[in-house]
């Protein structure tokens, strides 16, 4: 490893949404180098899924049956002590109940999670380079690449990759690249989230007993809330999510302010009353993070782009960090894919996977802070919550869509010459890029934004039967007949 590499993809990071891109783009014969920093499993939070992830995303890469082996908690939607109706719990359940078929999620560690997905973007045909930590991303563009400068982290020896594009899986983190690295935090979501875990917790009654629980509380800076999720082998994750101005007095002591914050709750203190902490790592800790919610001004550049959460981040509520994670990747792969085979020009894949991913973020974060209004009852929510979803892209993974029946919020891109579609591309972004803005800068009262008022893209590109990004031939102005 001490000459230069070259690769068609490089991918800067292991998790769900680098590995994902990496599987997919091995997958259609693109050269493909993931760079992953540890070497063996890692702790991380997020550990409730979505339908979308296991049973579109998955498949893709060949890790639904691996994943289905595991004995990870099965759940059926979320379940609540929440707003005017928290007296009795309520669920929001992923299908309609009557369901003979309704949709089921998991729960998982994502140490085994995130091993399951890289060894499947390993049987795609994707390079993994364990114990890597990426140093810097060369200027560049798809036509003559990018290099990516880094080094093992055991021998501190350093190399570098040429890739024709690179993609920035890395999470939070920075890879000071000057055209990615602008973030725009929310700033309705200013919070604080502090967490542990729990051996031998109690369990929801069935059928609702792998969901996970959500119950309100009130402290001195306004209403916080819990998450209870159940995990295998008797282990529960149980967190609070509590206003940003907690932060500073739960730095003092985060497992105290989180068994006094727990200690209010009556479902919660009943579910843990013959549970004590985990004292076995990675999972004797308590943790804190906060300013977790924002969104990346640009989620791309020539030759590179970013998925995950190093793109955008919007609350810990109701699992959207790994689905838009994996969703993300799947649009993105879909973009390089095209882009490097010369069937659709570079700006345009890019900003067909920026604007249906902005959109998706826009969906959720509509979503999640509609949910922070208490005063709702739970009908209201479960109907309002369920139009937007069933509304969204990414549950529905565009099944059926086409440019004349688009589906989610997209609408059908109006036929244009080739110049015309690199004008309404960027109009796309530019709607997109101001909307989600618009969100974050927002900084009133909860409200609960109906789909109608969520703006939809014009979609330019359609999906083959593959999969894959095509450009329908009648967008195409015909060329004048030659005399």
């Amino acid at each position: 490893m001490d000459e230069a590499e070259t690769a068609d993809v490089a991918v800067i990071g292991g998790g769900p949404a680098g590995s994902v891109l990496a599987g997919l783009c091995a997958k259609a014969g693109l050269s493909t180098v993931l760079l992953e920093r540890e070497t063996g499993p890692r702790y991380r939070i997020g550990e409730s899924l979505l339908p979308a992830t296991l049973r579109q995303v998955l498949p893709l890469i060949g890790a639904q049956d691996a994943v289905d082996a595991e004995t990870y908690t099965v759940k059926r939607g979320a379940t609540f002590s929440w707003g005017a109706d928290k007296q009795d719990i309520w669920t929001l359940a992923f299908g309609p109940d009557q369901a003979d078929d309704p949709p089921l999620a998991l729960n998982v560690d994502r140490a085994s999670f995130d091993e399951i997905l890289l060894s499947s973007a390993q049987n795609c045909g994707a390079t993994l380079l364990r114990g890597y930590d990426a140093i810097s991303v060369g200027d560049g563009d798809a036509q003559q690449g990018r290099s990516v400068t880094y080094f093992h982290r055991q021998s501190a020896r350093q190399n570098a990759l040429h890739a024709r594009f690179v993609v920035n899986a890395t999470g939070q983190m920075r890879l000071n690249i000057p055209e990615l690295d602008a973030r725009e935090h929310s700033h309705f979501f200013r919070k604080v989230a502090v967490w542990g875990y729990w051996t031998g917790g109690g369990r929801l009654d069935a059928p609702l007993d792998g969901n996970v629980f959500f119950e309100t509380l009130e402290t001195e800076h306004g209403t916080a809330w819990v998450w209870y999720i159940p995990l295998r082998d008797g282990l529960t994750s149980v967190g609070v999510v509590a206003p940003r101005d907690c932060l500073t007095k739960l730095r003092v002591d985060p497992r105290a302010g989180l068994a006094n914050w727990l200690a209010t709750c009556p479902r919660t203190t009943k579910l843990l009353c013959n549970a004590t902490p985990a004292e076995h790592a990675p999972y004797d800790q308590v943790s804190l993070c906060a300013d977790y919610s924002y969104a990346s001004n640009a989620f791309s550049a020539p030759g590179i782009v970013q998925i995950g959460d190093a793109a955008c981040f919007v609350d810990v509520l109701l699992s959207s960090g790994v689905h838009l994670a994996t969703y993300g990747a799947l649009l993105a792969a879909r973009s390089i894919k095209a882009a490097l085979s010369g069937a659709i020009p570079e700006d345009v894949a890019m900003a067909e996977y920026e604007s249906r991913l902005r959109q998706e973020f826009s969906v959720f974060y509509a979503g999640l802070s509609g949910l922070y209004d208490m005063e709702k009852r739970s009908q209201d929510y479960v109907g309002w919550l369920r139009a937007l979803l069933q509304n969204s892209n990414g549950v529905l993974m565009e099944r059926g869509q086409t440019l004349d029946n688009p589906g989610g919020l997209n609408v059908g891109g109006a036929s244009c010459s080739d110049a015309e579609l690199h004008a309404q591309a960027q109009r796309n972004l530019t709607m997109m890029r101001g909307y989600n803005s618009y969100q974050l800068t927002y900084d009133g009262p909860p409200k609960a934004t109906p789909i109608a008022a969520l703006p939809a893209i014009h979609n330019l590109l359609a999906i083959d039967e593959y999969g894959e990004w095509i450009m329908p031939a009648h967008k195409r102005t015909p060329a004048p007949p030659t005399v």
